[in-house]
């Protein structure tokens, strides 16, 4: 088979099991590296409004990214989530942390 095929695959099983993950993820070989720098998909014309709304409504807004939390959260201040020197520590969070939290916090 020259592709995935979901559970047909040979390697399905190993696939779904975490344990696995350190032995798949060794002896990799980094092939390519492509980064669009400085390009930004703007915002939707609609975005600070409906923020403008749900801080009105006193709604709580948290962000939570896979991707690089700095940058989520300039991103969050261009589009009016954040401000400029709001303490961010229990709004914006990376995946894996978030899932760390209890249900407390």
């Amino acid at each position: 088979m020259d592709d995935y095929t979901g559970s047909l695959h040979p390697q399905h099983k190993m696939l779904m099991n975490a344990e696995s993950y350190a032995t798949i993820e060794s002896e990799m070989v980094f092939c390519r590296f492509c980064w669009n720098a400085g390009s930004q998909d703007p915002p939707r014309k609609e975005v600070k409004d409906a923020i403008a709304d749900c801080k009105n409504a006193r709604i709580g807004v948290i962000v939570i990214t896979g991707d690089n939390k700095n940058t989520t959260e300039a991103i969050c201040r261009n589009i009016g989530l954040f401000d400029q020197n709001e303490n961010l520590s229990s709004k914006s969070f990376l995946g894996r942390d978030f899932m760390k939290l209890s249900q407390v916090e």
